[in-house]
């Protein structure tokens, strides 16, 4: 009796079983904040002073922030929820089609709510602030723009130094001169 086949058979579906353990291991189930609305109000809360930020404005972006935070861990989860859903049938030997697009469109709809809350958020922040307080943010903005180009410029400029050429080097001299055929010769 051959048991070539029931150990290839056992060898394939160990190798197809290892090869999904180590998808799954590639997604980190917590990264920490994956969202950003509570950068808002730290970003905010350090440069308060500076911005002219009271006390009472500070508290009600840092409520606005948390509310915001609560609204898209709730749309995060049941996305994740679908995204499982929509795993789980694809991973069927024949995916039903139109659940398929359901779930996608589902997906889809959820990430537009994580969109429009963020945006949601930001205006509701946009109202505390004074017009001077939004110019002073939009020049720190600016400011920390600028420091981010020039930090990714240097670090480029380390890991691959510049050529230095001079201006005679691109210059043509003369052509070369042509290459004559041996077997030319008629």
């Amino acid at each position: 009796m051959k048991k070539w086949p029931f150990y290839s058979l056992i060898l394939g579906v160990g190798v197809i079983l290892l090869m999904h353990s180590a998808s799954f291991a590639q997604e980190k189930p917590f990264q920490g904040r994956e969202h950003k609305s509570g950068m808002e109000y730290l970003l905010l809360k350090h440069h308060a002073s500076e911005l002219g930020i009271s006390d009472q404005q500070l508290e009600s972006i840092k409520q606005l922030s948390l509310n915001a935070e609560k609204e898209m861990i709730r749309i995060k989860a049941d996305k994740k929820i679908i995204e499982l859903d929509f795993h789980a049938e694809m991973d069927t030997d024949k995916p039903d089609k139109k659940k398929i697009s359901g779930l996608l469109d589902k997906i889809n709809d959820l990430e537009g709510k994580i969109k429009k809350e963020k945006v949601l958020m930001l205006i509701d922040i946009k109202a505390v602030l004074t017009p001077e307080q939004m110019t002073k943010i939009k020049e720190l903005r600016a400011q920390r723009q600028m420091r981010k180009e020039r930090h990714q410029r240097d670090s480029m400029d380390r890991r691959m130094p510049r050529q230095r050429h001079s201006r005679d080097q691109f210059d043509d001299p003369e052509p070369p001169p042509p290459v004559e055929d041996p077997d030319d010769t008629y």
